[in-house]
């Protein structure tokens, strides 16, 4: 099942047309001196029919990070949301090369400040 803040952040994600949107970030910021990329950009928001199958087959990667998945990037990385009691809400890319990295505190900031939405 879907948990209930996943389920509205991707209704949320679908309503304010974030698929191909290019993901801006700081060349300074750990994510910028981590990655050879220079922006992210969105390729998929899963829809909430897929998003178990899609979850299951990331948990043992995602788990440790108390995140879940919310949107492919090019490149098949992922931006997922916190659930943890420390980081419910949270933004997060992770690449499976380099790692998780942090965005924003909130659904909200990632799409005023990075996504320009």
């Amino acid at each position: 099942m879907v948990p209930e803040f996943v389920s509205k952040a991707l209704k949320l994600l679908k309503t304010r047309s974030v698929l191909g949107c290019v993901i801006m970030f700081d060349k300074d910021s750990e994510l910028g001196t981590s990655i050879p990329d220079s922006a992210l950009q969105v390729s998929e928001v899963f829809e909430e029919s897929e998003w178990e199958e899609i979850s299951r087959n990331v948990n043992i990667i995602l788990r440790e990070h108390n995140v879940l998945p919310l949107m492919h990037t090019l490149g098949d990385n992922l931006i997922c949301i916190g659930e943890g009691r420390a980081n419910f809400g949270k933004i997060y890319y992770y690449d499976f090369d380099f790692g998780i990295f942090e965005l924003e505190d909130s659904l909200k900031s990632f799409l005023d400040k990075r996504v320009g939405l």
